[in-house]
């Protein structure tokens, strides 16, 4: 014999009760045409709170039978979108497998859910999924045009750094001059790199070339590091030592400013560009295009960290510089390996970049015309070598 109580409405009652009908014999013939259909309120804390039209309203908290609403809820870390009491947090039941059926949660009833939702909110890509999902790296954001959904440049957030022109920042391993306009949390700026080349400071042809070009537009961040060897040349030097130095750059920059992660770039001159042919390939996860201004070497090719995210090349160098095959060969590596790669022949003849000061400005148009691996790493704040 199996007790069965109904939901229903006692008259004269304020609020709704439960009330019992009576006993039915599920195994009897008496069952047989009798009003035996259960409730629709899936309730596991048994509060008569939870999911369905029989239940007294939604339960915010289904591990609690004290708990339906109001600050008992304010709490509750298990975010449930079916109300059935499992979900992602760790005061749910246990995981939830389908956010859309309050009837699962485990076992073979999830083998056919056509809802692929890694944050479990119950929203993402599939015919069972609650709605489409704007960000799935947050289980309380789904609803496109909430601020955690907007998708935009995506910035490494850091904060403190000093504003201004041709600032200088010493680190353990070296220093590096700055050029970075006010910070913007909302508004990651791309990156340049500048490397100098044998006159061993940044403060010489880096600066010529590229300060104009900066206090013309403030919207991008100029990080210009000195070469830490005593005779400030890149490739006359312990080149690989020189690699956590520029990795030591990078991660400064990276925390004291909102740099833009899909656009961070580097560009060498002279000295500068024959250690990018050796070593800036191991930088793929960093920038998203490399710029070689008169010279170049023998290039010391690094796999991409993957197929699809290869660094782009710019190759600007007069016909009769004496790096011109140093350059070459960085070119056709590049190209035999399936970069896009770009060789510009210098308006000028020797070892030099190009006329006046116009080689910065071309240069920055060629770099924000790409991104890393030619995508977006996503929204909001990240590590500056996250790739799309």
């Amino acid at each position: 014999m199996l007790r069965f109580c109904v939901y229903g409405l006692l008259l004269g009652l304020i609020s709704a009760q439960w009330a019992c009908s009576g006993i039915i014999d599920v195994g009897s013939d008496a069952a047989v045409g009798a009003d035996a259909t259960a409730p629709d309120c899936h309730d596991p804390d048994g509060d008569r709170y939870g999911n369905g039209v029989d239940c007294l309203g939604p339960d915010c908290n289904q591990t609690d039978s004290q708990c339906w609403e109001g600050s008992c809820c304010d709490e509750v870390d298990c975010v449930d979108p079916d109300d059935d009491g499992y979900g992602e947090g760790a005061d749910c039941l246990g995981p939830d497998c389908d956010e859309t059926d309050t009837q699962c949660w485990e076992g073979s009833c999830c083998d056919e859910v056509d809802c692929v939702d890694p944050d479990d909110d119950g929203y993402g890509e599939g015919a069972d999924c609650l709605g489409p999902d704007c960000n799935e790296t947050d289980s309380q954001c789904w609803q496109p045009g909430d601020s955690c959904c907007q998708v935009g440049p995506y910035g490494t957030c850091g904060t403190g750094g000093p504003i201004g022109e041709c600032l200088q920042v010493s680190l353990p391993s070296g220093d590096y001059f700055v050029y970075a306009p006010p910070i913007d949390p909302e508004n990651p700026l791309p990156m340049v790199m500048a490397l100098h080349g044998d006159e061993g400071s940044p403060l010489v042809a880096i600066r010529y070339f590229w300060e104009p070009v900066w206090s013309s537009s403030q919207d991008f961040i100029l990080v210009m590091p000195k070469c830490p060897a005593a005779n400030g040349s890149w490739w006359d030097s312990d080149t690989h030592a020189h690699v956590g130095f520029i990795d030591d750059v990078i991660d400064d920059v990276a925390g004291k400013y909102n740099v833009d992660i899909d656009r961070v770039y580097a560009i060498g001159y002279s000295g500068g560009s024959v250690w990018l042919g050796w070593h800036g390939f191991q930088f793929q996860d960093v920038f998203a295009g490399i710029q070689w201004c008169c010279g170049g070497s023998n290039a010391w090719y690094t796999a991409p960290p993957r197929d699809t995210c290869k660094v782009d090349g710019r190759f600007h160098i007069s016909d009769d510089d004496f790096l011109w095959d140093g350059a070459r060969d960085v070119y056709e590596t590049m190209v035999a390996y399936g970069h896009e790669a770009e060789w510009v022949t210098a308006l000028c003849s020797g070892h030099c970049c190009a006329p006046g000061r116009s080689e910065a400005g071309d240069a920055l148009q060629w770099f924000l015309g790409r991104t890393k691996c030619d995508g977006t790493a996503g929204s909001g704040c990240g590590d500056i070598r996250d790739l799309p």
